[in-house]
């Protein structure tokens, strides 16, 4: 459920630049109806001048594991997104299996993306007890998260960094078993987020 988005240079080992043109497009894929029960997480990455656009997983059920012996497990976060617009995340829930990998965070990770939907997502950060917040966004702008749940053990829901993040609103989530619904970083304005119409957690 993972693919990027990359030129030659990227491969050669070069920084990504965003002087170099883009190394293709990828618009409207939709993965759908899907359980998946990987050793690590899903990485999806397009290219500063190339943004995947129109990326749609629908019902999609994920179960993050890992392999201790393996040296290549470098999973952090179960689904990360960069480079993207349009992207929509509709009835998505995480699972982290054991044994825990020491490196797992976020359940989602959202970095430079334009227009976004989270619709009746569940899940948590992978380590109860642990800061990670459920949905680390950094620099991310027009974001929707409607009808999602935080389950028993969540620690902070969303955190929000960047400057660049803006108009993040959070409608209609039951958030009452998270210990914080929203955290922003200190160089995120707090006009960025909206909350409404949420079941918070008792304060």
């Amino acid at each position: 459920m993972g693919f990027s988005l990359k030129s030659q240079r990227d491969y050669e080992g070069h920084a990504v630049s965003n002087d170099e043109p883009a190394p293709g497009s990828v618009h409207n894929i939709v993965f759908r109806n899907i359980i998946a029960h990987c050793k690590g997480g899903a990485h999806i990455t397009g290219h500063p001048n190339g943004y995947i656009d129109g990326l749609t997983y629908d019902n999609i059920k994920f179960f993050v594991g890992t392999d201790p012996t393996a040296p290549f497990d470098w999973t952090t976060d179960a689904m990360t997104f960069r480079w993207v617009k349009n992207l929509k995340l509709r009835d998505v829930e995480i699972n982290w299996e054991t044994p825990e990998a020491a490196k797992w965070r976020s359940a989602i990770h959202l970095e430079d993306v334009d227009g976004v939907v989270i619709d009746g997502f569940e899940g948590r950060q992978a380590k109860l007890g642990a800061e990670a917040p459920t949905l680390d966004f950094v620099n991310v702008k027009d974001v929707m998260i409607r009808d999602s749940k935080a389950p028993e053990g969540t620690e902070t829901f969303v955190k929000v960094e960047g400057h660049d993040s803006s108009e993040v609103t959070l409608f209609g989530n039951d958030l009452r078993k998270s210990k914080a619904a929203v955290q922003l970083d200190t160089d995120v304005s707090k006009n960025a987020v909206t909350t409404l119409d949420n079941f918070m957690p008792a304060q």
